[in-house]
Parts: C-alpha cells; sequence; structure tokens
C-alpha cells in the first residue's frame, strides 16, 4: 500500500483529450487548416503550449497565433462545459483511496487553473483540496524530475511511498527519475508503454484494489 499517488490529470481522471482534440480541429479549420485527427492527438494535444506553438508555425502565420489560441481556449471551454466526463473508475478508486488515508494529488503538464477547473466540473476536486500540482510551477516539466519532487515536498511525502499513474511515457519517466513507483494507465487511448517492465493497468479501479 502506497502513502501517496500522485495521478496525471487529462486522461487520467478526466476524459478529456478527445474534446481538446476536436476544439483544435475545428478551430484549425476555423483557420483554413486541415490536419489528420490521428496527427492532432499524437502531436498537439496533451503537448506544452511552446511545442504546439512550433508545429502549428508552419500552418498560421505568427500574426494569426494569439487569435488562434483565443478561440482554441474558448471553443474548448464550451465543449468542457457540455461534455466533460470523469475517466471510468476515477471517482471510485479515489473514494477508496481517500478512505485509507491515502494523500493525494495531480501531477499535469497543463496549466493548473485549467486542471482545477476540469477536476471541479466533474466533480472530483473535493479529493484533491490543494494538491494540484502543474507543470507552470517548475523550471522543467515532464519527463524532468522536478514536478514529482515540488509535489511530494509540498506535501510532506517521500518518493519510497509514492506512486504515480500516467497514460504517457514522459509523465513514467519524470516518476522515475524522481524515484517513485509508476504504473502506465492505458484505458482511455489505448497508448502503448515501451517500457516493459512498468506495470499497465486499463482501470482506475486495479490502483484501489
Amino acid at each position: 500500500m502506497f502513502k501517496t499517488i500522485l495521478f496525471d490529470c487529462d486522461g487520467v481522471l478526466v476524459d478529456s483529450e478527445n474534446i481538446s482534440a476536436c476544439a483544435l480541429s475545428l478551430t484549425l479549420e476555423g483557420f483554413g487548416v486541415t490536419l489528420a485527427k490521428d496527427q492532432i492527438a499524437s502531436q498537439l494535444v496533451g503537448k506544452l503550449r511552446s511545442g504546439v506553438d512550433s508545429i502549428l508555425q508552419c500552418h498560421l502565420d505568427a500574426s494569426e497565433m494569439d487569435r488562434f489560441w483565443s478561440s482554441y481556449y474558448e471553443t474548448r471551454e464550451q465543449m468542457f462545459d457540455a461534455e466533460l466526463e470523469p475517466v471510468e473508475g476515477a471517482r471510485l478508486c479515489l473514494e477508496q483511496l481517500s478512505q485509507r488515508g491515502v494523500l493525494l494529488g495531480v501531477v499535469t503538464q497543463a496549466a493548473r487553473s485549467k486542471a482545477i477547473r476540469n477536476l471541479a466540473r466533474v466533480q472530483l476536486l473535493e479529493y484533491f483540496e490543494d494538491a494540484v500540482y502543474s507543470a507552470d510551477q517548475v523550471e522543467r516539466p515532464k519527463p524532468w524530475p522536478d514536478l514529482y519532487r515540488h509535489a511530494l515536498h509540498d506535501l510532506g511525502a517521500l518518493p519510497s511511498g509514492a506512486l504515480t499513474v500516467d497514460d504517457r511515457e514522459e509523465g513514467i519517466l519524470g516518476g522515475l527519475r524522481a524515484g517513485l513507483s509508476t504504473v502506465f494507465f492505458n484505458g482511455v487511448h489505448g497508448r502503448p508503454c515501451d517500457f516493459s517492465w512498468v506495470r499497465t493497468v486499463r482501470n482506475l479501479s486495479e490502483i484501489s484494489a
């Protein structure tokens, strides 16, 4: 039994990535750009804005970037309000862990404000209180260990008793580099994990079992 568990947010606790991909696709179409859905999902969704900008610069003029992002955020938030759901099994998993006294936290590449809004939308924020940590709070994002170390320090927890759950390899790498145990969650998108020694689960109930 781990004393502390740190969850990624998008694609692990909230089923947001397909919505984000649709919002990106719609916004790009509004700017006259059509990209394949698999390209949007693999290259744009879940990435830091700086990385997305470097790709979009091939399709949009620099003068359009601010207007693009403003339009995208507005479209995405409207879609989140209408469609966002928790990942299946997330609420039960968090409830069971909370009842056992496990320290719970969120470690996300996304802006902290976005993670808090989305967790609140699906009634999961109560399980974390202020323990929502974002890459914008540290110098280096995943796959660097900075975010995990920051979260553990704030929680007063040790890596030896901590687990992180992520659906992307950069999260697994970041957790390993910080000395945490890791679990690869493959319950939403079916992404492969090249780290064969890392445990894979398809339902969050396996975490709290």
